[in-house]
């Protein structure tokens, strides 16, 4: 067996741990999302689809709820130009 000599600096490899998030699909998303809005219909379904087509990191799903409830909210008023 070798042993370094006394003061020598010794070689270490330290290799650490690799998280790696999973992504969520559309519909895991949805089933989350539901619970954190007030809402949900498939327009909302629809916007994920659009703006995360490869669905998104599960830590990430607060910011997306959040930017779901700073959208307008545009509602049909009958009669109003016809």
């Amino acid at each position: 067996m070798f042993l370094p000599k006394k003061g020598s600096d010794i070689e270490t490899v330290v290799e650490l741990p690799c998280i790696v998030e999973r992504t969520l699909t559309h519909v895991e998303m949805a089933m989350q999302l539901k619970s954190m809005l007030d809402k949900w219909s498939s327009d909302e379904m629809n916007l994920i689809k659009e703006w995360y087509p490869e669905g998104v990191v599960e830590s990430d799903l607060p910011s997306v709820a959040q930017w779901l409830k700073s959208l307008p909210k545009l509602s049909l008023v009958e009669g109003f130009g016809g």
